[in-house]
């Protein structure tokens, strides 16, 4: 726990120590991979980090969920490429346990499909047949049995590889449609988030008077609150796996998924595969967007700070007046208050926010202090 705090203070040094000096003398493994784990997100210590996990895979002492999150984190912070693409393959192909061997090697599979490197695809399905059965969880592969055909072994799963390749034409879709719709530069736009900062603020029918309106996860259009942050909704950007958030997204014009390289990153498809049944128009983020924020925060960006970066990309300019519901203040321990305008709510300690609030600032600083200013 002492570790823990240190490390989220940032000090790597200190932590390390206990860790890594004191950790070792009970269990050197369990030391290594708690190391690796609590500074998945620290950029000074990612070298030492991949040497830990070169020594536990070779050890045959590295968890799998240890190897997926340092796969993952390489993926987000280093981009798409071969040489990740090939430390992917390296660490699944020496797993002894041929049923966490299939778990792993989806992440260098869906990697290679997003690298368009066929040869590194034919030679995984070609010497690990049993990764034909990841098609519920690596979206790219139904498509590719889709179009490619599969054998016998599948034949009686056509109809739900069908219906997942048909997802990943319906998500690419949605998000050419989505990103036309926010470079239209003829159309205002609102981002609502979910601070309580706008308690009190009359500013509702100026939030629904916008052409397009954004809001976040578990946000409330109850009549107690709608006349400071209004009912409206265009975009409702959420989590892929929140099912208590289904009937807002039915709600709205749009579902964005909020996850990093979604096609290719998400393995858990039930809940979007019924939303996309139900009819809920559903869309991703570009492909490589979020890299660029988790290498600016060295850390997880919030829902809020993604999409202020996505408008300010796509519609080329963000103001300040056209963003609401967004004080980091109360994120950050200055204040008391809640972390939600509609119910109390502890702050997430996975964002920075400080860091975050800065770059709110920077993405802000620019634009023209006008209500509902866009650019023309």
């Amino acid at each position: 726990m002492a570790a823990r705090a240190l490390l989220v203070h940032d000090n790597l040094a200190i932590g390390d120590r206990l860790l890594l000096e004191l950790g070792e003398d009970e269990d050197p493994a369990r030391a290594q991979i708690d190391r690796v784990l609590l500074t998945l997100f620290h950029e000074e210590a990612a070298e030492l980090n991949r040497q830990l996990v070169e020594k536990l895979v070779a050890s045959d002492k590295a968890p799998l969920p240890l190897i997926e999150a340092w796969m993952r984190r390489r993926w987000l912070y280093e981009g798409p490429n071969h040489t990740v693409l090939q430390d992917m393959l390296s660490y699944g192909e020496r797993l002894k346990d041929k049923q966490h061997q299939a778990l792993l090697l989806r992440e260098p599979l869906a990697l290679a499909f997003l690298l368009d490197d066929v040869s590194v695809v034919k030679r995984l399905l070609l010497s690990y047949p049993q990764l034909e059965q990841s098609y519920p969880s690596v979206l790219p592969l139904a498509r590719h049995l889709a179009s490619r055909g599969f054998g016998s072994t599948l034949a009686d799963k056509r109809a739900e590889i069908l219906a997942f390749a048909k997802l990943h034409a319906e998500l690419d879709e949605g998000t050419s449609s989505l990103t036309a719709l926010l470079r239209d530069k003829t159309r205002s736009i609102a981002i609502v988030g979910n601070s309580a900062c706008e308690l009190g603020s009359g500013k509702g029918p100026l939030i629904d008077s916008y052409d397009v309106v954004a809001r976040f996860n578990r946000f409330s259009v109850d009549e107690r609150f709608t006349r400071d942050y209004g009912r409206k909704c265009t975009i409702h950007v959420r989590n892929p796996r929140d099912v208590d958030v289904n009937a807002a997204s039915a709600a709205s014009d749009w579902t964005l998924i909020n996850r990093p390289d979604l096609i290719y990153r998400e393995r858990q498809w039930k809940n979007v595969l019924g939303l996309s049944a139900s009819g809920v128009k559903i869309s991703a983020l570009p492909t490589g967007f979020h890299q660029h924020l988790y290498r600016s925060l060295r850390g997880e960006p919030s829902a809020g700070i993604m999409f202020c970066s996505l408008v300010k990309t796509m519609h080329g300019c963000l103001s300040r007046d056209s963003c609401f519901g967004f004080s980091f203040i109360d994120q950050v321990g200055q204040s008391p208050a809640s972390a939600h305008y509609f119910e109390r709510a502890r702050p997430s300690f996975k964002h920075r926010w400080t860091s975050e609030k800065a770059m709110f600032e920077e993405l802000t600083r620019a634009d023209a202090p006008s209500a509902q200013s866009f650019c023309q």
